[in-house]
């Protein structure tokens, strides 16, 4: 049961620091992107539980880009989730993120979708306390 709890602790804690540096790669970013990023991550959990993952996915993946601030906090928003998943739920590194989540099994499908969620509780939070300035609305 300790080791258990630890195990859970030490998740919660590698969420963390993850979700921190996350919104650190963003703050060398222009003003507008960076506010774009904080909106953006605060909506993400209500596109992933209204549209489920694999929607919200394809939803962030066709917005990405380059050329504007929208599509530049897409981008790194896709990108920060592929490479969570890499490191975390042993996603191959040359597989399309939306291609990989929807070829899954039911069960690790969920278990996909709360590893996400429980992300983006901590990018949100990060996101609110060192990115200043208006949020973008769109």
């Amino acid at each position: 049961m300790a080791t258990e709890l630890s195990n859970m602790k030490q998740s919660e804690l590698n969420r963390a620091k993850f979700a921190y540096d996350c919104v650190n790669s963003v703050l060398s970013k222009s003003q507008k992107t960076k506010e774009s990023y904080k909106s953006y991550v605060k909506k993400i959990p209500t596109y992933i539980q209204v549209n489920g993952l694999a929607g919200a996915l394809a939803f962030i993946f066709s917005k990405k880009g380059e050329g504007s601030p929208t599509k530049e906090a897409y981008k790194e928003i896709y990108k920060q989730i592929d490479d969570w998943l890499k490191q975390n739920l042993k996603k191959n590194n040359d597989e399309d993120l939306v291609k990989w989540v929807i070829e899954q099994e039911s069960k690790l499908y969920k278990a996909i979708t709360i590893e996400v969620l429980s992300l983006f509780s901590w990018i949100r939070r990060f996101a609110e306390g060192k990115i200043e300035g208006e949020e973008n609305n769109e």
